[in-house]
């Protein structure tokens, strides 16, 4: 409890810690196991090391005690105030001041209810499936004893600036707490409306209070909303996987042509082979990827491909991405990385691209690029294979020795949730690509007639008895599932039964036309 020979004092020094033989990890001269450095302990740690922490570790217990409790928080001069009082008083010469130690059990026990509004939780971060809404419970506490406290509450939704639905909404805007009591409030968060997905949304109550006709304080409860992506119209499948694609290399460089070195642009920036693009180049089909169809591509040397973007780059230079979240409306990502078109190294490295005879199967190949980081690692070899049914194949010859492997971005995007992202900087080691392996994402998406409820590749009575079933007698739903919709309307319901009697039996017209999920997964 004494001052340290060697501590500062004087009347600015409000709190002490213990400056000496404090016991804690590291050194080994207490206990070294043995030489492992894990179990190292000292007895003879002190000074601001030690000091400090018992401080810190005081006031953030005690600001820990008054949200859990009472949904606020202290100042730091309160919190200061709340250790000096209740202390152990210093002893020694107290005229080279330093003040009490903390006493944790003492401070906490002398922290009353604050004489104010409060909520419980202080704020909400939930996540909630596409489609959904939920009510999360606010609780408001009066503390005062004696008087009642009127609130009004506005539910600022910060996305609505987006012209979309208020996605944050509470069940009583206004009311009052009794003196000494709690008022429950429904905070309702809908994300039937929402589509971002690539970020948290975010929200903020303001409750304004008083304890009569004037509401002169307030109260902030933020509120944080994700709404993940559920994307399921494509799966991915390594050749590593049981049931995978087989690795089969396909050399655009062998069977197709080069994409002419002159072709590469990058609007504001010298070195084209850096981060360059280049295109449009025909895919030689209609491609269908989500619910769009593109018959040409633009391609970047940093390993991806867009339909839509002319610059496969971020302001002309390579950034790390992640999906969903992309900057762009569509993107194939089968290596993205900080790559390098070196031809003065390899004479005839490149981007390659090859079509075959029956116009159903393109490749673009990128063959031996370099690392940006290490321009000696030419290897790196990959590409994609897209084919008339959707699917994209990715394949890696060689993924180079220098680890760009573990940093790559490897997926799909179109538009935020239209998504699959695959591996991200090495966040999954097991996904990481290698030498020899082939990934495929698998489309289950296609365009198609509605009203083959059984799957069967026809429209006949069966499929009529099918939907009957499926509505009024709790009968398995059409396979797939949208092809009950047979006008388009967006659901199936009595209409479309309608629809389907007069098609069959009255010359109707035919069941519409829609983009279709087969099932699979």
């Amino acid at each position: 409890m004494e001052r340290e020979i060697y501590s500062n004092y004087g009347e600015r020094v409000n709190l002490q810690g213990y400056g000496s033989e404090v016991y804690t990890t590291g050194y080994g001269d207490l206990f070294d196991g043995n030489g492992d450095l894990n179990q190292y302990y000292t007895s003879g740690f002190g000074g601001t090391s030690s000091a400090s922490p018992i401080i810190a570790g005081a006031a953030a217990s005690i600001q820990g005690y008054m949200k859990a409790n009472f949904g606020s928080v202290l100042t730091s001069d309160y919190i200061r105030e709340i250790l000096y009082q209740t202390g152990t008083a210093q002893l020694g010469n107290t005229l080279e001041h330093i003040g009490p130690r903390p006493n944790l059990d003492s401070a906490l026990n002398s922290i009353t209810a604050p004489p104010s509004l409060t909520a419980t939780p202080f704020y909400i971060d939930t996540t909630i499936d596409e489609g959904t809404s939920i009510i999360v419970d606010l609780w408001l506490h009066n503390s005062s004893l004696t008087d009642n406290v009127n609130f009004f509450i506005y539910d600022r939704d910060s996305s609505a600036r987006a012209a979309i639905v208020n996605w944050l909404e509470v069940s009583s805007q206004n009311g009052f707490v009794p003196a000494n009591d709690s008022t429950y409030v429904g905070v309702i968060l809908d994300a039937t409306s929402l589509t971002e997905r690539s970020t948290k949304h975010q929200g903020l109550l303001e409750i304004v209070w008083g304890h009569g006709a004037i509401l002169d304080s307030s109260l902030l409860v933020p509120v944080y909303l994700e709404v993940p992506c559920t994307d399921s119209s494509f799966s991915v499948i390594s050749s590593d996987d049981v049931g995978g694609p087989l690795y089969n290399w396909i050399s655009a460089k062998d069977s197709g042509v080069k994409i002419d070195n002159a072709l590469f642009y990058n609007p504001g920036e010298a070195d084209v082979f850096d981060d360059g693009s280049a295109g449009p180049f025909s895919i030689g089909f209609n491609f269908p990827f989500y619910t769009n169809y593109y018959d040409s591509f633009y391609v970047g040397i940093n390993g991806a491909l867009s339909f839509t973007d002319t610059n496969v780059n971020i302001d002309g230079k390579y950034s790390s991405l992640a999906i969903p979240g992309l900057p762009y409306n569509s993107l194939l990502a089968p290596f993205w990385a900080d790559l390098y078109l070196d031809a003065g190294l390899v004479s005839d490295a490149g981007i390659y691209m090859y079509q075959n005879s029956s116009n159903d199967t393109t490749v673009i190949e990128w063959y031996r690029v370099a690392s940006f980081q290490t321009v000696d690692d030419t290897l790196i070899t990959f590409e994609i294979i897209l084919t008339s049914d959707g699917d994209i194949k990715y394949q890696y010859k060689s993924v180079g020795y220098s680890g760009l492997e573990n940093i790559a971005l490897v997926g799909i995007a179109e538009n935020d949730c239209n998504s699959l992202g695959y591996v991200n900087a090495g966040d999954s080691a097991v996904l990481i690509p290698h030498d020899a392996e082939a990934i495929l994402f698998k489309n289950h998406l296609y365009f198609g007639q509605t009203g083959d409820i059984t799957g069967s590749d026809g429209i006949d009575i069966a499929d009529l008895v099918w939907l009957v079933s499926f509505m009024f007698s709790g009968g398995p739903p059409p396979i797939p599932y949208d092809a009950g919709d047979v006008d388009c309307s967006g659901s199936i319901d009595i209409s479309d039964l309608v629809y389907l009697v007069s098609f069959m039996f009255s010359g109707g017209s035919e069941p519409c036309d829609k983009w279709l999920y087969d099932g699979n997964n």
